[in-house]
């Protein structure tokens, strides 16, 4: 399929794979996020996460800011002119919802709606490496004491980044609803009335 197709459409670096591009088809990348965390020839030597000897090779290539023009171009060598800064498409969403759209993710989900929604929401630190070379991170916080002082108000929906979500577990606390793997993340934030996050990208979008 990918030998036929005249254009690819990703979000991802996942053309590192492809490594038959053809020169008459197109790389359209609309990429996921604001970059924080390094990338491409920007990771140090010896840091394997994201490391790899193909970098991005996107034709067009869409951006939020003159920030990630600059970051992404230098860390995956893109030529600048092969940037458009229109925004990211996984965001309009965030822009249009409803009142209605609000009420009918809680009730999909299960949230009270007399409950604050809180959305935690971690990535990972690169750094932190198990015996079989897997990203891990325990959740940095007393789930019982969250519970006892805030159980009775809030929900919390906690969305772990996908590298580090079989090690993240909520398991038992009630006001904890485990979402890391829910596929649609533009819903959670949808819902949430205060994001809790780290250095993760999301609060760009969530703001």
């Amino acid at each position: 399929t990918a030998l036929r197709a005249h254009v690819w459409v990703t979000n991802s670096s996942m053309e590192r794979g492809l490594n038959f591009k053809k020169k008459k088809t197109i790389c359209f990348n609309t990429w996921h996020g604001t970059p924080i965390k390094v990338m491409g020839i920007d990771i140090k030597e010896g840091n394997q996460s994201f490391k790899s000897k193909v970098l991005v090779r996107a034709d067009i290539m869409l951006a939020q800011s003159q920030y990630d023009i600059d970051t992404f171009s230098h860390a995956f060598q893109l030529p600048v002119k092969n940037f458009r800064m229109t925004g990211l498409p996984r965001n309009d969403i965030l822009a249009n919802y409803t009142q209605n759209d609000v009420d009918g993710i809680k009730e999909k989900l299960g949230i009270d709606k007399n409950k604050i929604v809180l959305l935690y929401a971690p990535t990972f630190r690169e750094y932190t490496k198990g015996t079989r070379n897997e990203v891990v991170l325990n959740v940095p916080m007393n789930l019982q004491h969250w519970q006892d002082m805030l159980g009775d108000d809030y929900v919390i929906l906690f969305r772990a980044h996908y590298e580090v979500a079989k090690h993240m577990k909520v398991d038992g606390y009630p006001m904890f609803m485990d979402m890391s793997s829910y596929p649609d993340l533009n819903e959670l934030m949808i819902v949430a009335d205060a994001l809790i996050s780290d250095y993760s990208s999301i609060f760009f979008d969530f703001s």
